[in-house]
């Protein structure tokens, strides 16, 4: 079954561009077959476009070239994922493992570079992109010394290192995350244009579904990017359930369930500043800094009853003190 994971991937974006009436036009075969190229790389982004987000190459490299892409694809019709391995100007095929539908991804590689940062547009059948799994993927970076190409491994948020195979140069390669652009929907069965809608994985500015809680963890508002095998999860309880053969390994990267901005595993999200640990720092005031919540907040402290009717005050300025005085002094039969 496509368990919880079924909705969990990569950003997806749809383009203005695009009008519903192609959704039930015939098309060819391929959408590529008509598009621009020059040599083996694409021009102009057609298809499902894989971005790369602030991407800075440190002037240590011309760009980078796929050379083997692991995509997360999910089925149009029940909405199972799979991965899939998937080399340049080649095509994979497999079937859903739930309905049995044909899932096919042909993959066309593109120079990446600052400014345009596409690394990949693929031309899919009965599925969409959901997420692109980069630290299993094999990438290369053209040397700037020598322009010989050396395979890396990239990680979002992290300074990816590798020295050319043949001049030695330190090429130091940087990202934020994972883009994915559908400009022209994928194809279904019969050779259409899809009416169904890509399921989106999650968009940035906007909350995640049920803000990244799960069954597990109700109050955690985030999820997990596991570096194991690079897939999004809430918790390691939904890892597991999906990827069972996995061997678990700690996350080093979270999408925030507020804002759906992926940034280093942290228990106040770096760009809203919200709390999306599930738990508080402190069941004091602070100077502000602290707890807020007058249920949550300790009893100790005095901010919890401020100006609140429940705030005892005390009689002993009336019983003893300047009032009784004024009121008459003593107490009956005493002087």
């Amino acid at each position: 079954s496509s368990g919880i994971n079924a909705e969990y991937g990569g950003e997806i974006e749809w383009s203005e561009s695009e009008s519903e009436e192609s959704y039930t036009e015939e098309v060819p075969e391929s959408s590529f077959q008509e598009s621009d190229q020059t040599g083996d790389f694409l021009e102009k982004d057609v298809g499902t476009t894989v971005r790369l987000i602030d991407i800075n190459l440190h002037a240590t490299s011309h760009g980078l070239v796929p050379q083997n892409l692991l995509f997360l694809l999910q089925c149009l019709r029940c909405k199972t994922q799979a991965e899939v391995l998937v080399a340049p100007n080649s095509t994979k095929s497999i079937a859903c493992a739930r309905c049995s539908c044909e899932l096919s991804c042909k993959l066309y590689k593109k120079l990446c570079v600052p400014g345009t940062a596409s690394i990949a547009c693929v031309d899919l059948v009965g599925c969409s992109v959901a997420d692109l799994l980069l630290p299993r993927s094999q990438i290369l970076s053209i040397c700037t010394d020598c322009s010989t190409s050396t395979v890396l491994g990239l990680s979002s948020g992290a300074n990816n290192e590798t020295w050319c195979s043949s001049c030695g140069h330190k090429m130091i390669i940087s990202f934020e995350g994972i883009k994915t652009v559908v400009i022209n929907p994928p194809l279904a069965s019969g050779k259409q244009r899809s009416k169904t809608k890509v399921a989106k994985g999650y968009t940035e500015g906007q909350p995640l579904p049920e803000k990244g809680a799960c069954k597990h963890y109700k109050k955690s508002q985030r999820w997990f990017r596991f570096s194991c095998c690079g897939r999004l999860f809430p918790c390691d309880k939904c890892h597991d359930a999906q990827v069972p053969d996995c061997p678990l390994e700690q996350a080093n990267r979270m999408v925030c369930g507020l804002c759906a901005k992926e940034q280093p595993v942290r228990s106040q999200c770096k760009y809203c500043h919200g709390e999306i640990s599930g738990s508080l720092k402190s069941h004091h005031w602070e100077g502000g800094k602290g707890c807020r919540n007058k249920v949550r907040m300790s009893n100790n402290d005095s901010r919890k009853h401020k100006n609140s009717n429940l705030k005892t005050q005390s009689q002993k300025d009336k019983r003893v003190g300047q009032q009784k005085k004024k009121d008459g002094g003593s107490k009956d039969g005493m002087f």
